[in-house]
This record gives structure tokens, sequence and C-alpha cells, in this order.
């Protein structure tokens, strides 16, 4: 990925977070649920700042329990897109980080 993309890369990733957040408080959240893509789209703003990702903070931030998140995670690392270092389910203070061809799908669709 060219350096020159990293701010424009991150800035669409929370963009797009903030917008569904906003989207559900405005239309309730109740009618929408996309809590793969909204994990997808936090975990790609955080490595482009270099950040690790703790899947307890993850759950927080999707608004979700901590058993929901750790059914996303895992749906996602069956697509091989994220790689969570938790031994177990419920290990919430284990991190979880995009694999390379997660980060590279992802970059593919925000551009």
């Amino acid at each position: 990925m060219p350096v020159e993309n990293l701010p424009t890369r991150v800035a669409c990733a929370e963009w797009a977070f903030k917008l569904r957040r906003m989207r559900d408080q405005v239309l309730g959240g109740a009618l929408f649920g996309e809590p793969a893509w909204d994990a997808l789209l936090v975990l790609a703003a955080a490595r482009d700042r270099g950040e690790d990702t703790a899947l307890g903070q993850l759950a927080t931030q999707l608004q979700l329990s901590d058993d929901a998140t750790w059914r996303v995670v895992e749906d996602l690392r069956h697509a091989d897109l994220v790689d969570p270092d938790a031994e177990q389910a419920g290990d919430l203070e284990g991190s979880v980080a995009l694999t390379e061809e997660g980060y590279t799908k992802l970059a593919m669709v925000l551009g």
C-alpha cells in the first residue's frame, strides 16, 4: 500500500464507522446490523494508526456483548480476514488484528 494513501484509508474507515453509528442513533440500530463490517473498519483504522485492538475494546466499539463479539471474530477468522490472539472464546484480554489478506481485501474496498 502506498504511504500517501494511509491517511485517506484511515479517514475513510473512521468516517464509515462513525456514519454507521450516527445512522443507528438517528434511525434506530435495530433496523441495521453489520457487526462484521464494523469490526473490519475498526481494525483497519487501528492497524493504520499502529494500534492494537483488544477484543474487549472491539466489543465496546461495536456495542455488542462479549459473546456476540467473539462470534463475529470467529466468523471473520474462518474467512481468513482476522487473527485473534485469544486462546478461547471469552478471552477478551487478547487482541485481534486483520490478517494480511484481510487488510489487502479491505484496502481494495476502501480505495
